[in-house]
């Protein structure tokens, strides 16, 4: 039998997709952003990275501050570290990785104490 390939949800599938590790959600092409897993240059310095945060505060007189990224290692160090920093230990970021959003247990927690204490939360 003959006809057309299917190609249903392969559509908006693409070239990128094939080489994407199970873990990223998209490339980061060099950028610091959030979520960048960051290689490390020199294993005897630090192990590889993944950026948790990002804080910039402008001054003032309206005169942007130097940006700082917190960055947590495979061993769980976490640091903060400015743009020279990151570019001196890692080399720039292929991929962006997934980062969960922060667990909501404490908060469960306490509420469930207080309704259990008769206060309210």
């Amino acid at each position: 039998m003959q006809g057309k390939p299917f190609l249903g949800q392969m559509k908006d599938f693409t070239i990128a997709d094939l080489n994407k590790p199970h873990w990223a959600s998209g490339p980061a092409n060099g950028k610091y952003v959030l979520g960048a897993v960051l290689p490390t240059r020199d294993g005897r310095r630090t192990g590889n990275a993944k950026i948790m945060a990002i804080r910039s505060v402008d001054y003032a007189d309206g005169t942007p501050s130097q940006t700082h990224y917190q960055a947590k290692t495979d061993a769980g160090n976490t640091t903060w570290y400015n743009a020279a920093e990151l570019e001196q230990l890692f080399y720039p970021p292929e991929w962006v990785a997934r980062i969960p959003p922060p667990s909501r247990h404490n908060d469960l927690v306490m509420a469930l104490m207080c309704v259990a204490m008769g206060a309210r939360p």
